[in-house]
């Protein structure tokens, strides 16, 4: 059964508001890096489907080393965006860990292939709730939510 994805979230956010205490620059600096984690899933989501779309569109358009020369940019764009997002779903694991609360991925960061999949189960959680009433809250309305509680 998958995890609800953003209850998951919503409970971290909660960690992260209490766990700073009355630190309201290292909260937010938290939840922007939580922010940034979830959209870096996204990124990378996105410049996979760029590189699978441009790559097929290539096979029209392009030969021999134009063609090469295409498929590595979209791989090196992909590969960069994969980084980018391994480097913050382990920081935002370690914030995790600073205000006692389960990781934000459970699995092994250096397994890349497992870290990719969880990230199309965030993207894909995440836009099917966009049309419920209780759907995942921006961050302006998490840290309105924390505010209101200090």
């Amino acid at each position: 059964m998958e995890k609800n994805i953003s209850k998951h979230i919503r409970e971290i956010c909660n960690a992260i508001g209490n766990g700073f205490g009355t630190d309201k620059k290292k909260r937010d600096c938290a939840l922007s890096a939580f922010e940034a984690t979830i959209n870096s899933m996204g990124d990378y989501v996105n410049a996979v489907l760029y590189m699978e779309t441009g790559i097929q569109v290539a096979r029209f358009r392009l030969e021999g080393d134009e063609f090469r020369d295409r498929v590595m940019d979209l791989d090196r764009r992909r590969k960069t965006a994969h980084d980018a997002m391994l480097g913050r779903v382990a920081s935002l694991n370690r914030i995790c860990s600073m205000v006692d609360c389960p990781a934000f991925f459970e699995g092994d960061v250096e397994d890349r292939h497992a870290v990719a999949d969880y990230a199309i189960t965030v993207v894909r959680s995440l836009f099917a709730s966009r049309v419920q009433k209780n759907g995942p809250m921006s961050i302006d309305e998490i840290k309105a939510a924390v505010e209101a509680e200090d």
